[in-house]
């Protein structure tokens, strides 16, 4: 069977959660570095806000999608779900988007 596809895949989403963790060392945000896993976990707890009131609040101020933590479960609540499942551009848009926002509201 080939793998020629699949191997392409992996390796994009590799280099867009490598991405994504770049940026969010650049903001000083950065906690771990994705393990096979087309998403990254972004720590909000410094905003005091919930996942979902933050998942919310970010759709409706940046117009940045991302999943609440607390879908995952209750342990996950302060984080925020965000998919590398997108063009690597879009990604960085976003993350840089989710970046400011948290610096906004620590």
């Amino acid at each position: 069977m080939d793998h020629q596809h699949i191997d392409k895949m992996v390796e994009q989403y590799r280099r867009r959660c490598n991405l994504a963790a770049e940026i969010l060392k650049k903001h000083g945000l950065f906690s771990y570095s994705p393990q096979g896993a087309f998403y990254i976990l972004v720590d909000i707890s410094s905003t005091g806000m919930d996942s979902d009131t933050f998942a919310d609040r970010l759709l409706d101020e940046q117009r940045v999608a991302v999943a609440p933590g607390v879908t995952f479960g209750r342990l996950a609540g302060k984080y925020i779900r965000v998919s590398m499942a997108t063009q690597a551009d879009v990604v960085a848009e976003g993350m840089e988007r989710i970046c400011n926002y948290i610096k906004t509201n620590s």
